[in-house]
């Protein structure tokens, strides 16, 4: 039955962690989330450090020193057609060109160069040329044959759905070589770049949509003709795969396959241009290697930002994204991968969210520290050991949320705890001195019955309050009876004693409970005389306005009590039972008898001077010996001793003189 209370706590964690799957489901794939997750992968890349690449890929660079020794950009054409037939006799497995030949010859010298490059290429029979789509709102070229890609380009097999094709790239218009060199060619594929909305290059556009007919990347094309597949295994799954043969690749729903990088400009083994034509490249080097023929000239090459390189050139990303789909090196994000990220979001809001409800409010960020870290490492653990793209941003920013929100959460459950206390501690200050109903309010329990216990009890009463209230009106009854109740209130706590109850124009207060009270009877004595003195004030003043007077009769006896709070199932009260409190009433109602304001029992007077040398432990002048005296409904006389005001005092003394 003790887990009862925490049920709701539960339910709220488990709400707080489904809310938040709820909303990563959602926010998974939204641009502002992916503009955020973004540097969360860069930090990953920059903290495993750059890695070497595989030992298949080589460039072939135009670099400044090579265009300044052979005339400048763009390069002759003849000079890359000995490029291919030097790399053909070396025997490279593979030539792809990072080159976008997007112009035929204008003279007949850059024909005869056409033809040279053309002529190069077929012989080579391992050339894989790129070509350019164009993206816009309208459209760039008109769409004739001889702007569409060559037969053959595009893939033959692939799986789709209206659905699945939306989310691609969709092309208007086409860059391509001339027919002389895609005809030459062993293969051909598109150039084409998707940056990040941060302007980042992280992902290759593996197919493009166009004319209702999709075309693959010239890395993959390249990866295809490099494991020598014919052209019907390279196939597509849209939305969910590219398959190399018998290696199946995880793309997101635009077919976008994260890239791997392995550092800056310079991580593959490089030569340049013109120390291939002149022969100085060894042909160890190249053989059966992917060699790509690339420009890192400033002027004439585009580049990209990358994790490690805010600047690079085109022919270095296309060695690194040939050499992950070579080496199965690609960064892997497929479904379930989102499933895990969904999945994470939602049982680390709840840890956080649940943590943060528990903690003090300083430690806190320990309930994003830990799910939040564990999370980390694992996303870091699974990119460098796995290449998996774990997200970060959604998760530990819901995380981050559920953890605000149970702090914010536990801030006002603390608060209403804090609220409820006082409102506790309020109401105990109406029946207790400060001291005790600050004790009180701090336990859990409540205050059980604890069998007898000595305290000193003190009825209250306002003397022919009945007839009073005959001539007042209701509101001005009440205002007398709060002007009462108050002046009780100040002597009884005043004095650290009890207020049980009021009984209408009455009170019943209690001296020594819940805890002893040093001096407990001396107290009573004095709050009694006190309060006598008060209502007399008051009395005066109630006099000057036209009111009656009030007079007020007080019997106060000690002994033994029994303690505690009596009441049903969900209602209490605390009071004090006993012989000592009918004493206690029956000296009251003795008062008007013998017309005096205050009666003591003996018992009461022999306990003060006991407890003379304690703190307060004195009798208060105006108490007088009376003798015994017969109360109602009981055998034996009690000895009693009766309070008058200073002059009443003086008077009855003279009067016993005489």
């Amino acid at each position: 039955m003790r887990s009862q209370p925490w049920r709701p706590q539960r339910y709220a964690t488990t709400a707080v962690g489904f809310l938040a799957a709820l909303l990563a489901f959602i926010l998974l794939d939204a641009p502002m989330v992916q503009r955020l997750e973004a540097p969360t992968l860069d930090w990953r890349f920059q903290l495993r450090g750059p890695i070497a690449p595989g030992p298949d890929v080589v460039l072939i660079l135009i670099d400044e020193p090579s265009l300044e020794a052979l005339g400048g950009w763009p390069p002759s054409r003849f000079d890359l057609a000995r490029a291919v037939e030097r790399l053909a006799a070396a025997e490279a497995r593979l030539i792809v060109f990072d080159l976008l030949f997007a112009t035929s010859s204008n003279s007949d010298e850059e024909g005869r160069a056409d033809a040279a490059l053309a002529a190069a290429i077929a012989e080579a029979g391992n050339v894989t040329l790129g070509y350019a789509f164009t993206f816009g709102p309208e459209m760039l070229t008109r769409l004739e044959d001889s702007n569409r890609p060559p037969d053959g380009t595009a893939l033959q097999r692939y799986r789709r759905s209206p659905q699945a094709i939306s989310p691609l790239p969709h092309a208007n218009g086409t860059l391509l070589p001339p027919r002389s060199f895609s005809g030459a060619a062993a293969s051909l594929g598109h150039m084409s770049v998707l940056l990040a909305p941060d302007g980042a290059l992280r992902s290759e556009a593996t197919v493009v949509a166009f004319e209702g007919t999709l075309y693959p990347s010239l890395t993959l094309q390249a990866a295809r003709q490099f494991h020598r597949l014919p052209r019907s295994e390279l196939t597509a799954d849209v939305g969910q795969s590219i398959s190399l043969g018998d290696r199946r690749l995880a793309v997101d729903s635009r077919m976008r396959l994260p890239v791997n990088f392995y550092g800056p400009a310079g991580s593959f083994p490089s030569y340049s241009l013109f120390a291939l034509l002149n022969g100085a490249v060894p042909e160890a080097a190249l053989r059966d290697k992917a060699v790509i023929v690339g420009s890192t000239a400033a002027a004439a090459v585009p580049v990209f930002v990358t994790p490690y390189d805010p600047a690079l050139p085109s022919v270095a990303y296309t060695a690194t994204v040939l050499d992950n789909l070579l080496l199965g090196r690609s960064l892997v994000r497929p479904e379930w991968l989102r499933g895990l990220d969904i999945l994470a979001a939602g049982l680390g809001a709840a840890l956080a969210y649940g943590a943060a409800r528990r903690l003090h409010p300083l430690a806190v960020p320990l309930a994003l520290l830990v799910p939040g870290t564990l999370w980390t490492a694992l996303a870091y653990l699974a990119f460098v050991q796995w290449h998996y793209w774990l997200a970060l941003a959604v998760p530990l920013s819901l995380m981050a949320l559920a953890a605000g929100f149970g702090a914010l959460m536990r801030s006002q459950a603390e608060q209403r705890r804090r609220e409820a206390v006082a409102r506790e501690r309020q109401n105990l200050s109406r029946y207790f001195s400060p001291a005790v109903a600050e004790r009180l309010a701090a336990k859990s329990e409540p205050y059980s019955l604890t069998g007898t216990q000595s305290a000193t009890v003190v009825f209250i009463d306002i003397v022919g309050f009945t007839g009073i209230c005959e001539a007042l009106p209701s509101e001005r009854t009440i205002e007398l009876l709060r002007g009462f109740h108050s002046r009780v209130e100040r002597a009884v706590f005043g004095h650290g004693g009890t207020l049980d109850k009021y009984l209408g124009d009455g009170a019943l207060a209690v001296f020594g409970v819940p805890d002893p009270l040093p001096g407990e009877a001396a107290c009573a004595l004095a709050a009694a005389a006190e309060l006598q003195t008060s209502i007399a004030a008051w009395s005066d003043e109630l006099v000057a306005e036209g009111l009656p007077r009030l007079k007020t009769a007080i019997g106060i006896h000690h002994g033994p009590v029994i303690v505690g709070d009596i009441g049903g199932e969900s209602r209490f009260e605390f009071t004090v039972l006993g012989d000592s409190v009918n004493v206690a009433s029956r000296l009251e109602g003795l008062t008007r008898q013998l017309q005096v304001s205050i009666i003591a029992s003996e018992t009461t007077i022999q306990r003060a001077r006991e407890q003379a040398g304690t703190a307060g432990g004195n009798i208060p002048l105006g108490f007088h010996r009376h003798g015994d005296v017969t109360l109602r409904g009981r055998e034996t006389p009690l000895s009693v001793w009766v309070w008058r005001p200073a002059e009443e005092s003086r008077v009855a003394t003279r009067r016993a003189a005489v």
